[in-house]
């Protein structure tokens, strides 16, 4: 757990003391309880006005092959690490979300390698229906992130996964080895050259 302190509006507007409030001391969650109990949380910016936000799980790159093994069911997620994202979209809510952070370049130039992205996972029974976005799938022992553009599930049993870098390439992967399916709403952190 993180301890924060309850600094005084009057202080950060105008630097008078007081500098804490005489409010409780306000204990913040390292990691949520899981992804659908999300809190949403309100802080103040350096400008004096309240910014919503959440902790959200986020899986590093090196956490990938473990985030495999548990992405089907609710098991622990103490692994993983927390990233906390401001002004949450609605989305989210009431969904499992998670931070991913993007592997290799074959998604690039919109994805760069170690962008940060926020991603919810589709329901099983709604995997035949996706298509047109990029989307993080598992499927035997491998994760990726990849666009999704010929999705045939209920014709033949196969999804198509498409690199957004011309030279990545696309890959066909039959619809019973998929095991998780998350899908990315926007970049939180990325790098700029």
């Amino acid at each position: 757990m993180i301890t924060s302190f309850s600094v005084s509006l009057t202080y950060l507007h105008t630097g008078k003391e007081p500098m804490f409030d005489n409010a409780p001391l306000q204990v913040v969650k390292e990691q949520p309880k899981n992804f659908t109990e999300l809190e949403t949380n309100t802080s103040i910016s350096s400008d004096g006005s309240l910014v919503q936000f959440v902790d959200l799980p986020f899986v590093p790159i090196p956490a990938r092959a473990t985030f495999i093994e548990m992405a089907g069911d609710e098991k622990s997620y103490g692994s993983l690490g927390v990233f906390r994202v401001h002004y949450p979209p609605q989305e989210i809510e009431g969904k499992r979300a998670v931070i991913l952070e993007i592997n290799g370049d074959s998604m690039e130039p919109q994805l760069k390698h170690g962008s940060k992205v926020l991603a919810v996972e589709v329901p099983k029974g709604d995997w035949v229906y996706q298509a047109g976005k990029v989307y993080a799938i598992a499927f035997a022992n491998q994760f990726v992130t990849k666009r999704i553009k010929d999705n045939d599930m209920l014709i033949n049993g196969t999804l198509t996964l498409h690199s957004d870098n011309p030279n990545g390439g696309k890959f066909v992967v039959p619809a019973d080895q998929i095991r998780s399916m998350w899908r990315v709403i926007e970049v939180v952190k990325s790098t700029v050259e």
